[in-house]
Parts: C-alpha cells; sequence; structure tokens
C-alpha cells in the first residue's frame, strides 16, 4: 500500500485547485511547501516524493482523470486525503446534553463521578472515548 498524507480541508482544496491548473515551476513549489508544511503525518514527506505527487496529480487532473497513486509506477507517489478529525461529541448523561471536546472529555467523565453519575455510564463513555481516539489514531 503507497504511504497517505493528510492535509486539512483548506489545505487539501488548495493543493487541488493547484494541482488542477497547468502547474508552472513557481505554483508547483508552492504547492510542495504546502503540502510539507501542513501536512499531519510525522515526519513530513520528502521534497522528491512531494514533487512526484504533485506532478502526478497535476498531470492526472489536467487530463480529467482521478489521480491514483496506489497504481503509479512511481513507489515514492503518495496519496493526499483529508483529515477530519472528530472535535467534540454530544452526550447525553440524564440531566441534558454535555457537548465536550475530545481533549476534555476524560476530565469531564470524572467530573461526572464526582456529581453522583452512575459509574456504568462512565465506564461506557470511557469505552466510546477510547474507540474515537484509535480510531483516529489508525488514520
Amino acid at each position: 500500500m503507497k504511504n497517505i498524507v493528510y492535509l486539512s480541508h483548506s489545505d487539501y482544496q488548495t493543493v487541488m485547485n493547484s494541482c488542477s491548473e497547468n502547474i508552472g515551476t513557481s505554483k508547483l513549489i508552492e504547492t510542495i511547501k504546502i503540502i510539507r508544511a501542513s501536512n499531519l503525518n510525522d515526519p513530513p514527506p520528502s521534497l522528491r516524493a512531494t514533487k512526484f505527487t504533485v506532478e502526478m496529480y497535476s498531470d492526472a487532473l489536467s487530463k480529467g482523470e482521478n489521480p491514483d497513486p496506489q497504481n503509479h509506477h512511481n513507489p515514492e507517489v503518495f496519496e493526499i486525503r483529508v483529515f477530519n478529525p472528530i472535535k467534540a461529541i454530544t452526550v447525553n448523561m440524564g440531566n441534558g446534553d454535555i457537548v465536550m471536546d475530545l481533549n476534555e472529555m476524560s476530565l469531564k467523565f470524572i467530573e461526572g463521578l464526582g456529581k453522583g453519575e452512575n459509574i456504568q455510564s462512565i465506564a461506557k463513555l470511557i469505552e466510546l472515548y477510547n474507540l474515537i481516539k484509535n480510531w483516529e489514531d489508525s488514520l
């Protein structure tokens, strides 16, 4: 399987728009910089791999085709995808909806215990939290 690089939605749109145009040298360099600077991977892809990928996407999109990095002859070419992280979750614990971001979710569960929430309910919510975090980490 080829490598995958994740970008935010806005960076993905910028890259795809650049690749859809007749890409010149300055646009190529700008697009490479965007991918390498804003990718959500650690470490970022190599300069060489990014150049090959931008050229492959640009070539396919300028012909009206879908880019297909999986079947490209160059093994350095990677797939570019949008990463849509889960920012918040709404949970009804019986006393109304609680909206919280995932970073503060564990703390809210512990606070819920202190407020007399059912320990089984809290355990299920922690299980849901772990499921969501594991799913995000697997992308």
